[in-house]
């Protein structure tokens, strides 16, 4: 699809003006989160091939992007690159079964799940591996259920899962706290046009406001019913998911309470932003998505600066 110029691609699988977003982070600023850099784990997997499929294009960008925006020790990426084999089923559940097996005593500060490529609402919201086909087989998709159920087996005072993908809102479970942003946003619904600062506000605080600790804080880069979409960038070869996008400029430009951190609460809403600018204010309403999210009493540092 084109739009002024730029090309984005389907990956299937009102406006919230900055004020909005910077005093959201403000209601945050209650929870609890670490102070310095986490001892962490992180798994970040990128898709770009799926030869039974319409394959994708910056996938495995987004996913060594990530890496290095993450700059951590003990992260394990998965992409299916040159030389290496197909990113299937096993290869990511045998990945997150070995980071709980040989997690330290006490667990990991922070463990990290990152993907990006296709998804689709298949066994309750599911993401695709390169083996997929046309049929939608479960031996070659991971159910929102399998994942949240493998990630929480890895002890962590924090567990963070992103998700760029189509329809990836399934994985923003309803409890213990979450975004009550409709599944299918548009602009001009009816929960968009009664949207009010205090009701934001108070949405945005409570995902990570409520709950206990020891669950999963869930980003996604659309609701359960939508679409999400890449986009190229200035050159041939910077093009990333769009709210991969938003997530790594948070890196440098997301740190609301400039404490040198970034945590999953001020990423999540610079890219709120960053989706909304840089692709809805030019999109057809029928494109338009937004970023959704869940989380628990405790925040989670994502980037340090």
């Amino acid at each position: 699809v084109t739009m002024n110029g730029t090309l984005r691609r389907n990956r299937r699988a009102t406006m919230l003006a900055a004020a909005s977003f910077a005093m959201a982070s403000c209601a945050l600023a209650s929870c609890a989160y670490f102070t310095e850099a986490p001892e962490s784990r992180a798994i970040v997997v990128g898709i770009d091939n799926y030869p039974n499929i319409n394959s994708l294009e910056w996938c495995v960008a987004d996913a060594k992007a990530m890496v290095e925006a993450l700059d951590a020790e003990g992260t394990t990426l998965i992409d299916g690159s040159v030389g290496s084999s197909p990113v299937v089923k096993q290869t990511v559940t045998d990945a997150l079964e070995s980071a709980a097996a040989e997690a330290p005593t006490g667990g990991y500060d922070r463990f990290l799940f990152y993907y990006s490529g296709h998804g689709d609402p298949v066994f309750g919201g599911s993401i695709l591996m390169a083996d997929v086909t046309p049929s939608l087989s479960a031996g070659a998709a991971i159910s929102t259920d399998e994942l949240l159920s493998l990630i929480a087996k890895i002890p962590a005072r924090t567990r963070v899962a992103i998700l760029d993908s189509c329809y990836s809102g399934a994985f923003v479970r309803e409890e213990p706290a979450y975004s009550p942003v409709p599944d299918d946003y548009e602009e001009g619904s009816a929960w968009t046009d009664s949207l009010s600062l205090p009701r934001f506000l108070a949405s945005a605080a409570s995902a990570f406001s409520a709950g206990a600790g020891g669950g999963i804080i869930a980003l996604s880069a659309a609701g359960a019913d939508e679409l999400s979409w890449e986009i190229d960038g200035d050159a041939a070869e910077d093009g990333h998911g769009v709210f991969t996008s938003g997530l790594l400029e948070a890196k440098t430009s997301g740190d609301l309470n400039l404490d040198g951190l970034v945590t999953a609460a001020e990423a999540y809403d610079y890219a709120v932003d960053y989706v909304e600018k840089a692709f809805n204010a030019t999109a057809a309403d029928v494109y338009k998505y937004l970023p959704r999210v869940s989380g628990t009493a405790l925040d989670a540092v994502l980037f340090v600066r």
